[in-house]
């Protein structure tokens, strides 16, 4: 019976892992790749799960001892292993960049694969090898070759102002003191990817030099959009052992000689070792920017390979008075009981009035009176609910429709006040007796005037808040990032996200190496769209589930930018507009008036954007739906 007892005990006791998987954020040969937070810390970490069919224990455990052996920061680090469930997996560091195959195969990245060769796009590629080269001049060190360097195994880290390259699946490496055993030790010597694999490798022969023609091959691909070989693995032995790479005459001369030296079919003839070539490529990039410092200017400009668009105007009105916002909101309509109708409202935000109107679908501008809401205070802040909106100034909170105008809130802090989607519920964020890092959640609902729940929240030492924000009807994200006045952090300096639900429960905290400027509208749920301080010309595509960062260069710095149903068009000063989908991609260019200072999309069909200059102002329509064939 005590027998009986301890076994039941046991099965009651199973071991529950100190990580819980969000999701699955990649694949590789061995398995699949989760992103999870670890349950008491809240900290993200990839977890990569290693079949015991496809990668037996011996691997595994090479891999393992090569992993916690390397420490550098071009290195995916390994914080453990862990075992549940019959499953084995590897606990290292989460890249939210994604890999380096995502980056290259994106035509909305950060432009590699020109044939300009223009300076930044040189430095950019020069960056990402250099960073490769720096960790694998730290595995040489340690005796560890890796074996298997491609993009798909390089993992990008999203920092301030650049991408930083972690070199990760060390599945196939070697040891330099186990090469004079035989192959057979390790499997095939044709275990690889031949596209990226060296002369010697398709005969079982690994040595650094591998390394480095691989890194070679990697930094052609990068420069000229495309591998110099291409072809099945038989077509591509060939290649590798006979095949002279073609290098076109407007590249820089410095790197046509790092190029074809590091491509060299002899070992001999390559580097000597990962910090002789990373010592050229530096010299090449401070060459290039030396170059470009004194000789020349590099306009900024769209990829000509995008079509332009011209949009049909569909009115225009005069305004007298600047619009800092407009919304629009969509409710069914009774009226026509049974036929069901969609009722269109239109609100016009200015400094201190919000204008308010039905549209129709024959003529949204001009449509017919407007009425009008005055406020005593300035607006700082408007949104959308089902029903009606919400107006917040520096103090108040204000639900408003066609009828009613009635506060909300009193005396708060609007500045760090969100409204869900619907608007529904909405929290606010209250400073404990000026403290910067205590601070109290406190949600409420519409209809009730003291809150719902309270929460204490404490911010890590040098975090300021940034702002709050509805992610979707049930969740919102409070908004750190690093104090930019203290120059001993500056260094360091990160975006910290703390996800939370409307109950009150603290989901957990995620951190990004960037800063942010400006957080613009989206309408897709758990994603943010962020500029930069230290790049204004970029935009920040930020997936909260699961955490993945994408950098989208444009040529200009947005002044307004309209949310469609599959996309989004940002627009300039001067009425430049790019088109983007839903993850940054650059489809078409649209000319636009200059001056914009608001802009809305109604019906994914119609563009209404309000312009300002010189005591001068417009509300003009556009149809958009040309653009809804691209998207």
């Amino acid at each position: 019976m005590s027998a009986y007892r301890n076994l039941k005990q046991s099965r009651l006791t199973v071991r529950r892992s100190q990580y819980r998987l969000l999701g699955v954020v990649g694949r590789g040969q061995y398995g699949k790749v989760f992103l999870g937070v670890h349950r008491a810390t809240g900290s993200l970490f990839a977890l990569k799960e290693l079949d015991q069919d496809r990668f037996p224990t011996n691997q595994f455990l090479r891999e393992l001892r090569f992993l916690v052996t390397l420490q550098h920061p071009n290195i995916v680090t390994c914080w453990a292993c862990d075992y549940w469930s019959n499953h084995r997996y590897l606990v290292t560091d989460y890249c939210a960049g994604g890999t380096l195959r995502h980056l290259m195969e994106s035509r909305a990245s950060l432009s590699l694969g020109q044939t300009d060769y223009s300076p930044d796009h040189l430095l950019t590629a020069l960056s990402l090898i250099e960073g490769i080269l720096s960790g694998l001049a730290h595995a040489h060190d340690k005796n560890i070759i890796h074996c298997d360097i491609k993009p798909e195994n390089i993992l990008l880290d999203v920092r301030s102002q650049s991408m930083v390259p972690r070199i990760a699946d060390f599945g196939i490496s070697r040891l330099i003191q186990d090469l004079t055993q035989s192959s057979k030790t390790f499997g095939t010597g044709m275990s690889g990817s031949p596209a990226y694999m060296a002369p010697e490798r398709f005969y079982g022969q690994h040595s650094v030099s591998a390394d480095l023609y691989a890194t070679g091959v990697l930094m052609y691909e990068l420069i000229m959009g495309d591998r110099p070989f291409s072809g099945t693995p038989g077509a591509l032995m060939q290649a590798h052992l006979n095949n002279i790479v073609w290098l076109p005459e407007s590249l820089p001369e410095s790197l046509k000689v790092i190029l074809l030296r590091s491509l060299a079919k002899v070992p001999g003839q390559r580097y000597r070792n990962a910090s002789e070539m990373r010592k050229a490529i530096m010299d090449a990039a401070q060459e290039i920017k030396e170059y470009t410092t004194v000789h020349t200017v590099i306009p900024t400009s769209i990829p000509e390979t995008l079509p332009i668009l011209r949009l049909k105007c569909c009115g225009n009105e005069p305004i007298l008075h600047p619009l800092q916002q407009l919304l629009v909101q969509q409710r069914s309509s009774k009226d026509f009981y049974p036929i069901k109708t969609i009722d269109t409202i239109l609100y016009r935000i200015e400094l201190t009035k919000v204008h308010f109107g039905r549209v129709n679908s024959s003529a949204i501008v001009g449509a017919g009176p407007l009425k009008l809401h005055q406020f005593s205070d300035e607006i700082h802040q408007a949104w959308e609910s089902t029903m009606g909106c919400y107006i917040a100034t520096a103090s108040h909170l204000y639900y408003c429709d066609e009828q009613w105008l009635r506060p909300c809130l009193t005396d708060i802090n609007t500045a760090f006040t969100c409204i869900d989607p619907m608007g529904h519920w909405f929290v606010q964020l209250i400073s404990i007796a000026e403290s910067q890092t205590k601070f109290q959640l406190q949600l409420y609902f519409p209809e009730q005037r003291r809150s719902r729940w309270s929460r204490s929240l404490t911010l890590p030492v040098g975090q300021k808040i940034r702002e709050i924000q509805a992610i979707d009807s049930r969740h919102f994200v409070v908004i750190s990032q690093t104090d930019s006045q203290d120059k001993s952090l500056e260094a360091s300096a990160s975006l910290r996200l703390e996800v939370w639900n409307r109950r009150g429960d603290r989901l957990g905290h995620m951190s990004l190496q960037v800063s942010v400027q400006h957080f613009w509208p989206t309408s897709r749920p758990r994603h943010l769209i962020a500029t930069e301080p230290h790049s204004p010309q970029s935009l920040l595509f930020i997936s909260l589930q699961p955490l993945q960062v994408r950098r989208v260069e444009l040529p200009f710095e947005p002044k307004v930018i309209a949310v469609m149903e599959r996309g989004y068009l940002v627009i300039d000063q001067l009425g430049k507009g790019i088109l983007l989908t839903n993850d940054g991609e650059a489809i078409a260019q649209v000319r636009l008036p200059e001056n914009p200072t608001a802009v809305v999309v109604i019906d994914d069909r119609i563009l209404l954007i309000s312009t300002w200059s010189n005591g001068i102002g417009n509300l003009i329509e556009f149809n958009i739906e040309p653009l809804q064939d691209l998207v």
